[in-house]
């Protein structure tokens, strides 16, 4: 799940870019750091698409079940009965997967 990771991230980085990006704005207007600011927040825009894209692909069950409930936005009670499942069981995989992404970060 190093993907969802990532991307939980990426929406970090892209946000405070942006806050960054409204503060020049307001502090330097017409400064070329916008500009450049502006490129990066884009490509960075452009991986996080590529990303949900490429997540969109994934085949396992548990990273259906990350991408349904992260990127689509999904209850994880529509996700069981989306991919056929008990809620309990989508629950307790979901359980499973964050309390690894968890340790991961923590050990990362």
């Amino acid at each position: 799940m190093r993907w969802l990771t990532d991307l939980w991230e990426l929406e970090k980085e892209i946000s405070n870019l942006e806050m960054r990006l409204k503060q020049l704005k307001l502090e330097m207007p017409g400064h070329e750091a916008i500009q450049a600011l502006e490129g990066i927040i884009e490509f960075k825009k452009e991986t996080r698409t590529g990303t949900i894209e490429l997540v969109s692909t994934f085949s396992t069950l548990q990273n259906k079940i990350m991408k349904l409930k992260y990127i689509d936005g999904l209850t994880l009670d529509k996700v069981a009965q989306q991919l056929g499942y008990s809620s309990n069981r989508v629950k307790q995989i979901h359980a499973e997967l964050i309390k690894t992404i968890k340790s991961n970060r923590e050990v990362g």
